[in-house]
């Protein structure tokens, strides 16, 4: 780069470029930015001097931006938000070194049913900030050490990992829900697992949920067919197709809203997962006392 005064630039003189190009009149962008005008415009002439080029002009007693400060704004006007975007997050990053608790939920959680608790967890610990993220393959984020605490279900109780803490909630039958134009359970007031033969199941990828597959097969089995089941990407995928009518979504803990009056929704005895909040062994103590608090909490809510 051959224009070396663009190295004297700074924020002060960028942020009064933007304001003047969106107002083109001094004293408006002075009053934005809560200086004088003649401060905003030793701004203005100190950026035009150091890049070079003149940004605004006279025309007719009005101020106009040139081609040039046009191209610029059209680049920078985005720059400031980037920039504060961008020491926000540094701001969290440093705090997770502190007390940022980073608590993971499944796809299938809606805010309001989030909402319904959050308030409480924050009450574990006023001192720790928490972030909440939903995402898929909520274990491997665990380990991975993206998350610091989830809140999943499990389908085999027996199912250990050494590194994990598991802290039951409670027990949850499976459930089937459908749309409430789903024409073939309309009228139903309960449902057998028989009424499930020649039902699409939608539900989530095998490689997540293979405890979940094994128990639904050996249930239709049991009932004397073998269930026809599609896998999507996730369970919201899953839930699209279901409230499209094009199928049921069976399992435990999906947090649609059932009393919405958009689903219809049918417990099945015989096979159940535990719903756990957890998190590693090896983590600080902070979290693994912030996770048993926040299952009591979560366990009077669902």
């Amino acid at each position: 780069m051959n224009y070396t005064g663009f190295f004297n630039i700074n924020i002060q003189q960028v942020q009064a470029f933007l304001a003047v190009a969106e107002y083109e009149n001094m004293t408006r962008a002075a009053d934005r930015l809560n200086v004088t005008q003649p401060l905003i415009s030793q701004r203005i002439n100190a950026l035009e001097e150091n890049l070079g080029i003149k940004l605004f002009a006279r025309v007719k007693g009005r101020l106009k931006i040139s081609p040039a400060g046009k191209h610029l704004y059209r680049e920078w006007r985005g720059i400031l938000a980037t920039m504060e975007k961008a020491v926000e997050e540094a701001h969290i990053i440093a705090k997770q070194e502190t007390d940022l608790i980073r608590v993971g939920f499944e796809f299938s959680m809606s805010q309001e049913h989030l909402l319904e608790f959050a308030g409480e967890l924050y009450k574990c610990n006023p001192e720790i900030s928490m972030q909440i993220e939903c995402a898929s393959d909520l274990r491997g984020h665990l380990i991975n050490r993206d998350l610091d605490v989830i809140y999943m279900v499990k389908y085999d109780s027996n199912e250990k990992s050494p590194e994990i803490i598991d802290i039951p909630i409670k027990k949850k039958k499976f459930m089937v829900i459908a749309s409430k134009e789903f024409k073939p359970f309309a009228d139903k007031k309960t449902l057998e697992w028989t009424d499930l033969k020649g039902m699409t199941i939608f539900c989530e990828p095998p490689t997540k949920t293979g405890h979940y597959e094994q128990q639904l097969n050996y249930m239709c089995k049991k009932n004397g067919f073998s269930p026809r089941i599609i896998t999507c990407t996730n369970l919201f995928n899953a839930q699209i197709n279901m409230t499209l009518g094009r199928g049921v979504v069976v399992g435990c803990q999906y947090s649609v809203d059932l009393n919405s009056g958009l689903y219809n929704w049918f417990e099945l005895e015989g096979a159940t997962g535990t719903v756990v909040m957890s998190c590693l062994r090896d983590t600080d103590s902070t979290i693994i006392e912030f996770t048993k608090a926040a299952a009591g909490i979560i366990r009077n809510h669902i």
